[in-house]
């Protein structure tokens, strides 16, 4: 019973966020963001109101009643971290194919823009400024 005493006294002393966010277009994925905030969040108690938009009153509960425990709360969290981790794998494969293909450029013995390709992609394309046209 101390523990729990000591918890809400901790809880009441944290500052208060209100956050309004109605009418603003929020989809699924910008859901998912603010309740990983609103999990995350450390020193403070953030709530977001997100009423008059297309969500289901489910939601609107759980990102306005601020419940860090809520089960509906921290799974869409946990989607939105899931969703980052992916996001984060997929640079770092862009990174190492992006490197893969420089080195076999480096082997092959040139690069992907050396200046002698460019005179075949010139080909019909050259212009030159005559009277009839002010560059």
């Amino acid at each position: 019973a101390q523990q729990l005493l000591s918890k809400k006294r901790e809880l009441a002393s944290l500052p208060k966020i209100s956050i309004a966010m109605r009418q603003c277009c929020l989809d699924d994925g910008a859901i998912d963001a603010l309740s990983a905030t609103i999990v995350d969040a450390k020193n403070c108690e953030i709530s977001v109101d997100v009423s008059l938009n297309t969500v289901k009153d489910d939601m609107v509960d759980a990102l306005t009643k601020t419940k860090k425990d809520s089960k509906l709360l921290v799974s869409m969290a946990e989607r939105h971290l899931d969703l980052l981790d992916r996001i984060a794998d997929a640079r770092e494969r862009q990174m190492n194919a992006a490197q893969t293909a420089v080195t076999r450029a480096q082997e092959i013995g040139g690069s992907f823009f050396d200046d002698d390709d460019t005179d075949q992609y010139d080909a019909g394309f050259n212009f030159e400024p005559n009277d009839d046209f002010d560059v």
